[in-house]
C-alpha cells in the first residue's frame, strides 16, 4: 500500500483506468436495462388503469408519462441535493408524493 507524504493514510494502489472504464460501463448498462423494463412495464400499468377508467387516444398514451416524469424529476432532485448549494429535498419529496398518489388515486373506487 502507498501511503499520502503530507497526510500519512494508507492508500489502495491504483488499478489500471482500463478496468474502472469497464466496471463504470458495466454498471451502467445493467442500471439502463432495468430501469428500461421497469419503465415499460409502469408505463403498461399506468397505460390499463386509465383505458380502464374510459381514457382514450392522447390522454390514455401521454397520462403514464405524467407520473413516471414527476418520479424521475423527484429521483434527480435528491440526487443532485447534495452536489448544489441549496437543498431541494422538500421539493422532491413532494414531488415523489405527489407521484405516488395521482399513480394510486384510479385506484381507489367509490362505493
Amino acid at each position: 500500500m502507498a501511503t499520502s507524504a503530507h497526510t500519512g493514510n494508507l492508500r489502495a494502489p491504483h488499478r489500471p483506468a482500463v478496468a474502472d472504464r469497464l466496471i463504470r460501463v458495466t454498471t451502467a448498462l445493467a442500471v439502463a436495462a432495468v430501469a428500461a423494463v421497469a419503465a415499460v412495464i409502469s408505463y403498461r400499468h399506468a397505460y390499463e388503469l386509465v383505458t380502464t377508467d374510459g381514457e382514450t387516444g392522447l390522454t390514455a398514451r401521454l397520462l403514464p408519462f405524467t407520473v413516471d416524469g414527476l418520479i424521475l424529476a423527484a429521483s434527480m432532485l435528491i440526487l443532485d441535493g447534495p452536489r448544489a448549494a441549496r437543498r431541494h429535498r422538500p421539493v422532491a419529496r413532494a414531488s415523489a408524493r405527489t407521484a405516488r398518489i395521482s399513480a394510486a388515486v384510479p385506484l381507489v373506487q367509490p362505493t
